[in-house]
């Protein structure tokens, strides 16, 4: 295995940093959207649960939630996907990456990631994890993939990037 390459618990510090930085980022939307749901589930709560009227509109106002709840989780994976493409392009680290010093380069030639290979990495790991049913399970076999990719410690989203993760 080449030395060079960050290790597994470095990532994962790393992205745990970011975690927090994006929480701090994404709180205010957060509360304001817990806020909004508790308040509306409590105001269409009918008084009798046996009105048929009334739980008909208790479940067309839990399908408009539930959309609005994708909307809102869209927009979060949204700005992680900003957050780690923008940082990526521009200095090849997150600021979670460069507190563990770390930096992600491209595989062939370890040369500072492209535009298009910062973009393509942010989405596989921000935007594919937001699809519903299926995206929770892709995030975690993402993120777990480089525990058994031998030859450069790769997630998935380094693979599709063409990336490889370096100790500064």
């Amino acid at each position: 295995m080449d030395p060079s390459l960050a290790e597994a618990w470095q990532r994962l510090v790393a992205r745990l940093i970011d975690g927090l930085v994006l929480a701090v980022i994404m709180s205010p939307l957060w509360i304001w959207f817990f806020d909004w749901y508790f308040n509306k589930i409590r105001s269409i709560l009918p008084d009798d649960p046996g009105d048929p009227v009334a739980m008909d509109r208790l479940m067309s106002a839990e399908l408009r939630l539930m959309g609005i709840s994708l909307l809102v989780g869209l927009v979060g994976g949204t700005i992680a996907f900003v957050y780690d493409g923008f940082q990526h392009a521009k200095w090849g680290q997150t600021i979670g990456k460069r507190a563990m010093s770390i930096k992600v380069v491209a595989l062939p030639d370890r040369a500072p990631l492209s535009m298009f290979a910062a973009v393509k990495r942010a989405a596989i790991y921000a935007l594919v994890p937001q699809v519903p049913g299926i995206g929770g399970f892709f995030s975690l076999l993402d993120s777990l993939w480089l525990l058994w990719d031998k030859p450069h410690r790769q997630c998935l989203h380094d693979k599709v990037a063409d990336t490889i993760v370096v100790k500064v």
